[in-house]
């Protein structure tokens, strides 16, 4: 998808997903992405939501780190789970909605 910032994986059970990848540039795009995605994550609590930003050391301006995407989620009944590198310019957090909302 040509000119998009975030993807979407088609889940295994019809009409579902269960992977969401989203790549975003600034705090403002990752809460726009994310409100967008909330009737997606309720429709299916088994979700698993990648976040991505850029890390500090690939010198690319953003205003979002790691703290806001966690903050945004535990307000919107999300937990993370999992933090890694993506690649030399990208990190990910992980969120899933907690196994006593499931």
């Amino acid at each position: 998808m040509a000119g998009k910032r975030y993807h979407y994986a088609a889940g295994f059970k019809k009409n579902t997903i269960d992977l969401v990848h989203l790549f975003v540039h600034s705090k403002k795009e990752y809460e726009s992405k994310m409100k967008k995605l909330k009737p997606v994550i309720q429709s299916n609590p088994q979700i698993t939501v990648w976040v991505s930003w850029y890390k500090k050391s690939a010198g690319i301006v953003t205003d979002i780190t790691e703290t806001d995407i966690r903050n945004y989620a535990l307000q919107n009944d999300l937990v993370d789970v999992k933090v890694c590198a993506v690649s030399d310019q990208w990190s990910g957090l992980k969120l899933v909605v907690p196994l006593a909302k499931r």
